[in-house]
């Protein structure tokens, strides 16, 4: 287990996924005494992922017929993306848009451009690549690691795919909000974050990065991952968007919490795998 350098090669594109978001804007997590931990919702046959970064502002003071200063200010617009999948998921589809799948004898159908535009839900994203350490300083040079993507709050909605000779994709138009919290919900800070807002934040990890959501009944204190983690160390875990650094036990397959948390507690467990 090593900590990453923050220097790294990247390439491809290797999973992405999409989080329901609770009315807090942390993961709709399931209820603990399901068992089961909330993961998201897989956006199988990822192909690419493109965000536009608005640049800033160019401010030219002139005058005497000549450029006298020029200054920077930030760019009035937020950041967009384009992710291009080959995998048509109506249960994907139905959930950024708002509506419905339904059943016609026994056919499947999805209504699109409906009265629902205008309203779709917001949702969180989670993509990630496999990378390099780029650091030549360190014996580590070379090693495998992952760079992640996060949007903790974005619209993300399907265009309808094309019929054509081509084997069909489908896109989605990413519209990424101005947040003031991680997806696990922690806000951030000046000290630990150099900044109070944001629109997105990105990851380098040694394992696969994770994220696993329930809801607490008050009862349950043992919380199985979905994945085996990378190491105990790579573990964090959040209550109603606040790191616990006590009444934690980790695992590589389970994290115990004490006391249970409470009906209606956030737990979020950030983790690698």
């Amino acid at each position: 287990m090593s900590a990453t350098s923050g220097i790294q090669f990247s390439v491809g594109l290797r999973y992405a996924s999409l989080f329901a978001l609770n009315a807090a804007g942390r993961p709709a997590g399931t209820s603990a005494s399901s068992g089961a931990a909330y993961s998201g919702l897989q956006i199988e046959g990822a192909k690419s992922y493109t965000l536009t970064t608005p640049e800033p502002r160019i401010i030219n003071h002139t005058g005497d017929d000549r450029l006298l200063a020029k200054d920077t200010l930030p760019p009035l617009e937020g950041i967009t993306g384009e992710l291009k999948v080959s995998k048509n998921r109506y249960d994907v589809r139905a959930l950024l848009t708002g509506v419905l799948e339904n059943t016609v004898g026994e056919a499947t159908t999805l209504t699109f451009s409906t009265d629902k535009q205008g309203y779709e839900p917001q949702v969180g994203l989670m993509l990630f690549q496999q990378s390099l350490d780029a650091n030549t300083a360190g014996a580590l040079f070379g090693k495998r690691r992952w760079r992640s993507s996060w949007i903790p709050k974005a619209i993300a909605i399907p265009l309808q795919p094309n019929m054509d000779e081509n084997s069909s994709e489908l896109t989605f138009k990413i519209n990424a909000f101005v947040i003031r919290n991680h997806l696990w919900g922690t806000a951030f800070s000046a000290l630990t974050d150099g900044c109070t807002e944001a629109q997105g934040i990105e990851m380098m990890t040694e394992g696969k990065p994770w994220l696993d959501a329930w809801v607490g009944d008050g009862s349950t204190t043992v919380f199985t991952l979905t994945k085996t983690a990378y190491a105990v160390g790579k573990i964090s875990v959040f209550k109603n968007g606040v790191l616990l650094s006590v009444g934690v036990t980790p695992t590589l397959t389970d994290v115990t919490i004490t006391p249970a948390p409470l009906l209606g507690d956030d737990i979020d467990i950030l983790y690698e795998w």
